[in-house]
């Protein structure tokens, strides 16, 4: 027992050579870590600042009283230089309750804020271990301006599909109609209820059926004229009408927006009823047929002269003349006059197409291809011909 030595009366060898000295209450490693956490902290602030320094967006250091800690170039040019220190409250006066809400929850708060013709969006982020709010800020002034340019242009389709006299609707790339205006109810003598419609179900015309669903599918716009048999369309069921009858209607399918396979989501289907033109049309096609055929078989030459050219001659003209139809046209109207008479229905003709007063009933003569000298009495009067002014003249073989 008295040879065991005691280490712990050896002070040099009762410290350990990998544990730092002692001097005091902390050690030399406690010192150590504190600078470098102290180290980390300032390089961590001086990142901050550089962001703070370069965002083109307001910034704000608020600590968890309201008062500002720091800010940026961009938040002292929006609302002053005499920030730092003051309550948020001053430039952020409208936001000032929701901002302190932050310092009891962790999840990122926005907000918008007007200044002058500004709109900021600010994101409140709430950071614990520095024990401050930071405030990041965004101007969003022009995706302001585009929302509200949207909503107007929503705004005036809205009205423009409600109040349209064209039959409107919307419909899916399968033909079912998802909605429609007045005007296309009124045309289908539709009831209030909105029933489950297919536009392809309207048309009479298989042919353009078997097309606008081909074309529909592969995302094509479409136009083209059919018929609408009201019979047939409350007989079959397709929907429930008030009218009877057939009429005609000129319809557009055009494609709307488009999804995110570039395939159109929607249709919108223009319908006008065409019916009244289309008996114009067919109208003015029987006055033209009526007209041509007594053209053609009058007893009297009727000729246009527009330029000084003929431009239209009837079979009266031809049988007097002796040409042929296809020479007369086109040929100067002079060569059909008897020479001694050019120059006066020349001057005639000149007046005339001048606005000046000129005879409208006059002879003249004339030598035909058959050598015969007729004498001609001529009825004159100018109209329009193909958009410019010509001259109608009825002839009358008056030779004895």
């Amino acid at each position: 027992m008295k040879n065991v030595k005691k280490a712990h009366n050896d002070p040099t060898k009762q410290a350990k050579p990998n544990r730092p000295i002692s001097t005091g209450k902390y050690s030399n490693l406690d010192i150590l870590n504190v600078l470098r956490r102290r180290v980390a902290s300032e390089e961590k602030y001086r990142r901050l600042a550089g962001f703070m320094q370069n965002d083109p967006g307001p910034v704000f250091q608020v600590d968890y009283h309201g008062l500002i800690r720091a800010v940026n170039p961009s938040a002292e040019k929006l609302y002053g230089s005499a920030l730092v220190g003051a309550s948020i409250a001053g430039p952020l006066k409208e936001l000032y309750q929701s901002i302190m809400d932050c310092r009891h929850n962790d999840i990122p708060l926005q907000l918008e804020h007007v200044v002058g013709d500004r709109c900021i969006l600010y994101t409140v982020l709430h950071r614990s271990a520095e024990s401050a709010l930071f405030i990041y800020g965004a101007d969003i002034s022009s995706y302001k301006r585009v929302e509200r340019q949207l909503q107007h242009g929503k705004k005036w389709y809205r009205e423009l599909f409600d109040t349209s006299p064209i039959g409107m609707a919307r419909c899916r790339p399968d033909g079912v109609v998802v909605e429609c205006n007045p005007a296309f109810r009124r045309m289908l003598g539709m009831t209030d209820r909105m029933e489950t419609l297919c536009v392809i179900d309207i048309w009479d015309d298989s042919e353009i059926v078997d097309d606008v669903s081909r074309r529909l599918q592969a995302g094509d716009g479409v136009v083209f004229e059919t018929t609408v048999n009201f019979d047939r369309l409350r007989d079959d069921r397709v929907v429930d009408t008030e009218r009877r009858g057939t009429i005609s209607v000129e319809v557009q399918l055009t494609p709307m927006a488009e999804d995110a396979e570039n395939d159109p989501g929607e249709y919108l289907v223009h319908v006008r009823d065409i019916t009244q033109k289309k008996l114009a049309y067919q109208a003015l096609r029987e006055s033209e047929e009526r007209n041509r055929k007594i053209i053609s078989h009058a007893d009297i030459g009727i000729i246009v002269v527009q330029d000084g050219e003929i431009k239209f001659a009837n079979p009266r003209v031809i049988e007097v003349t002796g040409f042929d139809s296809g020479d007369i046209i086109g040929r100067p109207f002079t060569d059909l006059i008897f020479e001694k008479d050019r120059r006066r229905i020349m001057e005639y003709h000149l007046k005339r197409m001048r606005g000046e007063k000129a005879p409208e009933v006059y002879r003249f003569r004339i030598h035909n291809l058959r050598g015969q000298l007729l004498t001609l009495e001529c009825r004159v009067v100018t109209i329009p011909w193909e958009g410019k002014l010509a001259t109608l003249a009825f002839l009358a073989d008056i030779s004895e």
